[in-house]
């Protein structure tokens, strides 16, 4: 298929390596990770995302694991919302309290994983996986 996929705030690409570079935009602030992002052959904004969001855009599919402190990962998953259409979906890892909570408005339906906890070295957060269909 020829969606047209995103990865906000995309670090090494670590969620980009598992999508279609030719159709992935990447999105991140470090110029150093761009550098690498770009050496695996992905489209490349350096950038803050948010402030790039409001830029607007149109995506299919946005995978992310966005920044976790002070609220920022309702903020992050609402941008990356505004950039998509109907038939869109949002894949995020998520701090696991968010789960079941009204994240988005009514257009979406939203699935959520089990809690996972001790998935990422060096760390002891506790995370959950949103599936979010745009109607």
């Amino acid at each position: 298929s020829h969606h047209k996929c995103l990865e906000p705030s995309a670090g090494h690409g670590g969620l980009a390596d598992f999508m279609p570079s030719e159709q992935t935009i990447c999105v991140e602030v470090s110029p150093l990770k761009c550098q690498v992002l770009d050496s695996k052959g992905f489209r490349v904004y350096e950038a803050d995302f948010l402030k790039w969001a409001a830029n607007g855009g149109c995506f299919d599919r946005i995978v992310m694991n966005p920044p976790f402190s002070e609220g920022r990962a309702q903020v992050h998953l609402e941008a990356a919302a505004s950039l998509t259409k109907s038939g869109s979906r949002i894949v995020a890892i998520l701090p696991a309290g968010m789960k079941n909570k009204q994240v988005l408005n009514a257009e979406w339906n939203c699935t959520w994983s089990e809690v996972y906890s001790g998935e990422f070295t060096g760390t002891n957060v506790s995370v959950v996986i949103l599936l979010a269909e745009r109607c």
